[in-house]
C-alpha cells in the first residue's frame, strides 16, 4: 500500500507515483525552457563608434568601450558630476 500525499496549496491528494511523475514532468519542462534561454540571441552589439566619446579626443575607441582610454572615462565621469552638482546646489 502506497502512502498518498496531500497538497498544501489546493488539497489534492495523490500518490507517491503520481508525485514523482508530475515532478519528472516538471523538471522536464524546467530544462526545455533553460535550453531555450541558452539559445535565446542575446542583446544586439552597440553600433561602431568611430572616435572617442570624449569631446576633444579623436582616437579610435577600444572594442569593448566607447572611449579610448580610462583616462578620457574619468575625464567625462568629472564634467557630468560637476554639471549634476552645480544644478543640485
Amino acid at each position: 500500500m502506497g502512502r498518498n500525499y496531500r497538497c498544501v496549496m489546493c488539497g489534492k491528494v495523490r500518490s507517491a507515483e503520481e508525485f514523482r511523475a508530475e515532478l519528472t514532468e516538471l523538471w522536464a519542462a524546467l530544462e526545455e525552457e533553460k535550453k531555450l534561454a541558452r539559445t535565446a540571441v542575446a542583446a544586439p552589439p552597440a553600433p561602431a563608434v568611430s572616435a572617442c566619446a570624449w569631446t576633444d579626443c579623436e582616437e579610435p575607441p577600444r572594442s569593448n568601450s566607447k572611449y579610448c582610454s580610462r583616462s578620457c572615462s574619468n575625464k567625462n565621469a568629472r564634467l557630468r558630476h560637476s554639471q549634476r552638482r552645480s544644478t543640485a546646489a
